[in-house]
């Protein structure tokens, strides 16, 4: 399922996915969760992913902290302060990371994670190494919402361990979904 996923997310040709990307991030931005969070942690799209930047540099303008993941030497994710997203260097696999401390995971409000498929029970399918399922296994404080593109919010249920955190909000160009309340799976007004 990887494999397809990730060869149909790579066939999407780049006007596709900016148009796509504009259209989540007017989603999340006109989100009142999204908005409230004063600490968001995020990711910098890699390849054919649907890029949050315009959203995490709005939050940026409304004076809230960004923060990105970061691989470290135990090959475990840490979530770092980016700044203005301004001095992000190459890092595990080639994707931008922010240099210095890693946060205190308690601070961050929201996390506004990547996948390569969502149920609408919330569970999510990634990469397959891991990084975000130990990451936020034990988050409880914060809100997870899971980001990817219309066709990657599946009726098949995936999957899922007893460490996994599902997500409480799948976003995606046009849909807002809140995993057990199927009524309000709906399409943003435009």
């Amino acid at each position: 399922m990887r494999k397809e996923l990730r060869a149909r997310r790579r066939a999407l040709d780049a006007p596709l996915r900016e148009r796509e990307a504009a259209a989540l991030c007017e989603q999340l931005m006109g989100a009142p969760e999204f908005f409230a969070a004063r600490h968001v942690a995020a990711y910098w799209a890699a390849g054919a992913e649907l890029s949050v930047a315009a959203a995490l540099y709005e939050k940026l303008s409304q004076g809230a902290r960004v923060y990105l993941p970061r691989v470290n030497a135990s090959d475990r994710l840490d979530f770092v302060d980016a700044g203005q997203l301004d001095r992000l260097t190459p890092g595990a696999f080639g994707i931008l990371e922010p240099e210095g401390p890693a946060c205190d995971l308690s601070q961050i409000d929201l996390f506004v994670v990547p996948g390569l498929a969502f149920d609408r029970r919330g569970h999510r399918l990634g990469s397959g190494r891991g990084y975000y399922d130990r990451a936020l296994a034990g988050v409880t404080h914060a809100l997870l919402i899971g980001v990817g593109y219309d066709w990657q919010l599946i009726d098949e249920e995936l999957p899922d361990e007893a460490h996994d955190r599902p997500m409480d909000i799948i976003a995606t160009p046009t849909r807002w979904h809140v995993p057990d309340q199927a009524s309000s799976l709906h399409t943003s007004k435009e």
